[in-house]
């Protein structure tokens, strides 16, 4: 799963402008996170005609 904190932020100099590429387009940094379902079963709560399901993600080292 993409990494909330840095994936699709722009790539900055250290004068803090973006770097880009020739045709003008920010350089964006990609990270992703290794995970796992957590140990409960997921989980369904029904409220009338909708529902949410919930569980647990562990991310990996």
């Amino acid at each position: 799963m993409p990494d909330p904190v840095t994936d699709g932020w722009p790539l900055l100099h250290e004068t803090g402008v973006p770097l880009l590429y020739e045709d003008g387009t920010p350089i964006l940094m990609s990270a992703q996170w290794l995970c796992v379902f957590g140990d409960e079963p997921p989980s369904e709560t029904l409220r009338g005609m909708t529902f949410t399901k919930s569980f647990s993600v562990w991310v990996m080292p």
